[in-house]
């Protein structure tokens, strides 16, 4: 709710998942991807690169960011 605050340009049907310093990674709940999976999107106030989905559902958006991330870090 305080990034909607925020961000009057946070379109609706973008649910947050975790913010970042620039806006947020979000579920855009408007675009099912891979079969009732909600694509995820960057979201940055006044940038346009939301309209192309980071990953196809949320499964994909765990593994890149957290799994392989982590993974890197430990090695």
């Amino acid at each position: 709710m305080i990034l909607r605050e925020e961000c009057s340009d946070l379109p609706d049907g973008f649910w947050v998942i975790q913010r970042h310093e620039d806006g947020a990674f979000c579920l855009d709940v408007n675009r099912k991807m891979n079969g009732d999976e909600y694509a995820v999107v960057d979201f940055e106030s006044g940038t346009i690169q939301h309209e192309r989905a980071l990953t196809r559902d949320y499964h994909d958006f765990v593994n890149r960011w957290f799994i392989e991330t982590w993974e890197r870090s430990t090695e």
